[in-house]
């Protein structure tokens, strides 16, 4: 093949890759949405910034509630208020829970008392009343649109309490945090996947400090990609391809 037909199915591969890359994140950057980011061990949930709505959204890469898909999430919604709400009444009760696991008499007679009963794991519901604003997916024109749903929904937590093993193989405990609407799962009747957090990373990235800062990443980085993608067009059309 000559190196003319080679540059050119060169380019048609990377204007392919770049517009399902440009497709894939669609949903998101037409609305204003900045992402944040997700914990370093659980990315199947992921924190954004709704620029037009002012809104904290946690959103699950598979989906939310949608109702053709087994393997859907439950993702919510917060204003300002609600997310201070989220933090001060949820998110800091789990902080306080992980700091007394964690104190070295507590963790010992936890680890004893899962190695007692033969299991890697338990799971224990926690008392808190909350109520959550839920988002339901909805495919319009085979594009995912993201949709508020008007009502609240009570909000279940449980903690789950892992035994695992540290850098060292010693044996360790690693605690996350189970989120659950039941009434939404049975009005929408379709299966979720359970919404798993890390408490002490949304406390820190719910607020306007945390998307400033990851708003000026992805502008930065937008402006590189914009900037490679102009710069290798201008070099392909130089060689007359």
């Amino acid at each position: 093949m000559p190196n003319s037909e080679i540059i050119k199915v060169i380019k048609l591969l990377f204007v392919a890759i770049f517009a399902s890359l440009l497709y894939s994140c669609k949903t998101l950057s037409v609305n204003n949405f900045i992402y944040i980011g997700h914990p370093k061990d659980l990315g199947d949930y992921r924190l954004y910034y709704d620029n037009d709505r002012s809104l904290f959204l946690l959103l699950d890469s598979n989906g939310c509630f949608y109702k053709s898909s087994d393997d859907s999430g439950t993702c919510l919604a917060f204003d300002h208020q609600s997310a201070e709400d989220f933090k001060q009444k949820v998110l800091s009760k789990m902080i306080d829970a992980n700091t007394k696991i964690l104190e070295p008499k507590n963790k010992a007679e936890v680890l004893g008392l899962l190695e007692k009963s033969k299991r890697p794991s338990i799971e224990k519901p926690m008392k808190l009343d909350f109520m959550v604003k839920r988002i339901k997916q909805i495919n319009i024109n085979s594009q995912k649109e993201y949709h508020l749903v008007v009502n609240k929904y009570k909000l279940e937590v449980s903690l789950i309490i892992m035994q695992v093993k540290n850098g060292d193989g010693k044996k360790d405990l690693k605690l996350f945090y189970s989120l659950n609407l039941p009434d939404a799962a049975n009005k929408q009747k379709t299966s979720t996947r359970p919404f798993i957090i890390d408490p002490n990373y949304l406390f820190e990235n719910m607020q306007l400090s945390a998307v400033k800062k990851a708003e000026l990443f992805q502008n930065k980085s937008n402006h590189e990609d914009k900037w490679l993608e102009v710069t290798l067009y201008e070099y392909l059309d130089k060689l007359g391809v």
